[in-house]
Order: structure tokens, then sequence, then C-alpha cells
């Protein structure tokens, strides 16, 4: 690296830096300009545009895949004018691009992209790079986009194989069990039993997806981990969960109601929420519950729902 090169990549770091820390989006897109003044093809300069640009019109949002693509193709051949000795900086910047280009493809419903993106990832898990949980991000966006594209016998088919059982497994098995059930009385057990799965392993998702629990209940233990996904996060993911069929949105709602009324989740909306299982026709489902549950912690609730078969269909 010659003198001009490292005095070069000494203001460019601290352009950066500063850009990362900027408070408004004015202030960072004049450091990262100036960074690309430099080296125009500066992979972080140009991530830091893409996530900075207001891409609330299709134009902007247009400008912001081809930032991250120019970002990525930089990464991969070399294009910018320094070189980071560190591999693995290097690497957690290509994986940061990827998360953003999967998120980008979804908040824009472009499903197909997602799970094109999803499934490279998937099956290239950068494990030494958990910081950015991408595997984990993959996974739920490309659960999510199957729901989105109602594919529900391929959703079956990759639960069966799937050997990691997180809350985005759960609640896609349980949709494309219950959109392929022909005999639902059948399979109400079944589905009742997945439900309560799901919730075991994610209880809040549903109160999120419904509306029963605001983004400013999330607490603390919302998170599974530093580096996990949060519940609320995965709801807001697996919002279509509540579109997805009259029959399904009512049965899905009747659960979330008396797994939440017996587990002390509502509160002020207590005689709300009865009226509204009530309508849903859930209420001798309640009934049973109230004279037969004498614990109300999650696992004695769950335990009671799976094996009379709530919520029934």
């Amino acid at each position: 690296m010659s003198k001009k090169q490292s005095v070069n990549q000494i203001q460019i770091q601290d352009l950066l830096d500063k850009a990362y820390n900027a408070k408004s989006d004015s202030q960072a897109l004049e450091l990262v300009e100036k960074v690309l003044s430099i080296d125009p093809e500066n992979p972080e300069a140009l991530m830091i545009k893409a996530d900075r640009i207001n891409d609330d019109e299709r134009d902007n949002y247009r400008g912001k895949l081809e930032l991250i693509n120019r970002a990525l193709s930089s990464l991969e051949t070399g294009a910018h004018d320094y070189d980071s000795d560190d591999s693995e900086d290097r690497d957690v910047l290509f994986y940061a691009l990827k998360q953003r280009l999967l998120f980008t493809h979804f908040d824009r419903r472009e499903f197909e992209k997602v799970l094109e993106i999803a499934r490279e990832l998937m099956q290239n898990d950068p494990e030494d790079f958990a910081v950015i949980n991408l595997n984990e991000v993959a996974r739920t966006l490309y659960y999510a986009s199957l729901i989105e594209l109602r594919r529900w016998q391929e959703i079956l088919s990759d639960t069966m194989r799937d050997e990691i059982h997180d809350a985005a497994w759960a609640y896609s098995r349980l949709v494309g069990v219950f959109m392929l059930s022909q005999d639902k009385r059948t399979n109400n057990h079944v589905c009742a039993r997945m439900f309560c799965e799901a919730l075991g392993i994610a209880p809040d998702v549903p109160f999120y997806i419904l509306g029963y629990k605001s983004p400013e209940e999330v607490e603390d233990d919302d998170e599974s981990d530093e580096l996990g996904i949060s519940e609320f996060d995965i709801a807001l993911m697996f919002s279509c969960l509540s579109e997805i069929s009259d029959e399904f949105s009512t049965w899905f709602a009747k659960g979330t109601m008396l797994f939440g009324l017996f587990t002390n989740r509502f509160k002020r909306e207590y005689d709300y929420i009865i009226d509204a299982l009530d309508n849903f026709g859930g209420y001798h489902e309640y009934e049973v519950m109230s004279r037969e549950l004498f614990e109300c912690d999650d696992a004695a609730v769950l335990e009671m729902m799976a094996s009379h078969g709530f919520p029934m269909r």
C-alpha cells in the first residue's frame, strides 16, 4: 500500500466512523459522498448510503437496491481502492449487505427474489458471523415468503425436512397443515397441538400479529438472546397470518384469546376479549377450561388446550 493510499485509508475510515454515528440522514449522506469522491465503489459507504436514503418512493427503492448490489459487487471484485487485511471484517460486511438485500425485497413484496437469496444463504450458513444472525433471518423470511405466496405443500414438505425447530418453523408448519387439511374435524387435534407447540416456542407472536400486544410492551426478556430475532420482529415478518383466510384467522384468534385469558395476558381488556371469544364461538372451550384448569402458567394452559383439541375448528 502506497503512502497516498494509506492516507486515503485513514481519511476514509474517519469519515465512515462519523457517518455511522451521524444523527441525521443528511449529515450521514454528506459524509459518505466525501468517501465516494475518494473511493467511488467503497462498499461501506454504499451500504450506509442505502440505509440512509428514503425508500418510500419506488425510484428511491430502486436506487437502494442498486447501491446494495454495487457494494456487493465491489466486495467480490475488489473495485474499491483499498482492501482490508481483515478477511473477517470483509465477510461480515458481505453478509450484512445480503441481509439488507433480503429485507429490501421482502418489504417490496418481491417474495420470489427473497426465496432465491434466502436459499443461497441457508445453504452457506456463515457460522462464524452469527453476530448478524443471518441464517435465522434468512430462514424466517424464507418461510414468511412461502406463506405470502400461499405455497402450502412446499411449506409442509420443507418443515418436515427441517431439523431446526424454531418459531418460523413452528408457525409455518401450523399454517401449512391447517390449509391442507381436508377433513377438518379429524385434523383438528393435530392443528391444535401444533398451535400449542408454536405458542410454547414463541408465545407472544400471535398477540403482536393480532394487535393484542403493542410494540411499547416489548420487554427485555422478549429477546431470546442478544443475537436472536425478537418475537415482535417475527410477528412483523409473519403479519400475513391474520389475513390467510377467514377460517384460519378466526381459529387463530380464538386460540390466542383462550391462551391469553388463562395466562393473564389480558387485564383491562378481559371483558372485551370474553365478548369477542363468544362471538367467535369459543365460549364453550373457555367454560371447559375454567372448570378443569387448576394452574395458569403457560405450560399447563398449553397442555390443557392440546389435550382437548382447543381451539376447535
